[in-house]
């Protein structure tokens, strides 16, 4: 309290001189907090800043912001002078409270301060805020199923959401695959990967989910091991081209007459009667299956003896 002067008159109108005393609002508290002891209760703490305060006020609303202050409920409240901290009970589990305190004095009191919100527990010794809601992982896109060459990579992808971070663990026919952990997964595959499958599991802290297995298939382009061989023919006599091949199956042979598919010719082997239009032609076979494609050397025909049966005038096929 400090005094200040002031003149009053008395009824008759003569002067009376007194001292009134002023008093002198308490400061502001700072450092307004929140702590959750359990789901019920929690400690609320803040700096006195005053000295001259009769005790402080705490209010409570849920959730922060609503603007729904009402007095925390617990011990005495206001508390006493000095007193800087007080327990408040009857709060609701897992539910988040904004807390705010203020100085009171005889007369006058301070603002209120507002601290910074906290949440409530459904386990003893919580605290702090409560974290929104999360979701786990979907998997929007799921890895899709590859075909390729032994020695080639083949690349798997996956696509997922779900409250970050999201973590990826890729396996091979249901086992962990050692530093697969990215969205993408590329595998430099052989033949002992065929019929494999590849999946991955996604996880976060609200949980995991796996994704569809993908199959792998790993085969071989087809490749020539016995090209044609030439051949040589007289017109009248036919020939028979042969070759012969490796890959996974099924492979399709065409035969080729000049580098161009012969109509209907598709076996391992190809057998005509030569005409004279075909003097000088090369043979060769186009190997084809799921995996690639190769083509044989070419073999031609060379000339032989004419047919004795048709005299001296008769030609041989290739010259």
């Amino acid at each position: 309290m400090s005094g200040i002067l002031a003149t009053l008159r008395s009824a008759g109108g003569a002067a009376i001189f007194a001292t009134l005393d002023q008093e002198t609002i308490p400061a502001a508290p700072s450092a307004v907090a929140g702590d959750a002891i359990n789901a019920t209760s929690a400690t609320l703490t803040l700096v006195d800043n005053s000295g001259n305060e009769t005790g402080f006020e705490w209010q409570l609303e849920t959730p922060p912001g609503a603007g729904n202050w009402a007095a925390a409920t617990g011990a005495t409240n206001p508390t006493a002078p000095g007193v800087t901290s007080f327990i408040a009970t009857g709060l609701t589990g897992a539910t988040d409270y904004g807390v705010r305190a203020r100085a009171r004095g005889v007369t006058f009191n301070s603002a209120y301060v507002t601290g910074a919100a906290f949440g409530t527990d459904n386990v003893a010794g919580g605290g702090g805020i409560i974290p929104p809601p999360g979701t786990a992982p979907i998997v929007s896109t799921h890895p899709v199923a590859q075909m390729v060459t032994a020695g080639s990579a083949a690349l798997f992808s996956v696509v997922a959401s779900g409250t970050a971070p999201l973590t990826y663990q890729w396996r091979f026919i249901g086992a962990n695959i050692a530093g697969a952990t990215l969205s993408t997964y590329s595998r430099q595959t052989s033949l002992g990967d065929d019929g494999g499958t590849v999946s991955v599991v996604v996880t976060n802290s609200f949980g995991s989910v796996t994704s569809n297995n993908a199959a792998l298939t790993v085969g071989l382009a087809p490749f020539v091991t016995v090209p044609p061989s030439a051949q040589s023919v007289n017109e009248t006599s036919s020939v028979t081209f042969a070759v012969a091949y490796a890959g996974t199956v099924p492979v399709v042979v065409q035969w080729l007459r000049n580098g161009v598919a012969i109509v209907g010719q598709a076996g391992n082997s190809y057998t005509f009667t030569p005409q004279l239009t075909d003097s000088g032609a090369t043979f060769s076979a186009r190997l084809t299956n799921a995996y690639g494609t190769a083509t044989s050397s070419a073999a031609a025909g060379s000339s032989a003896n004419a047919d004795p049966s048709r005299g001296a005038t008769s030609r041989p096929l290739w010259k």
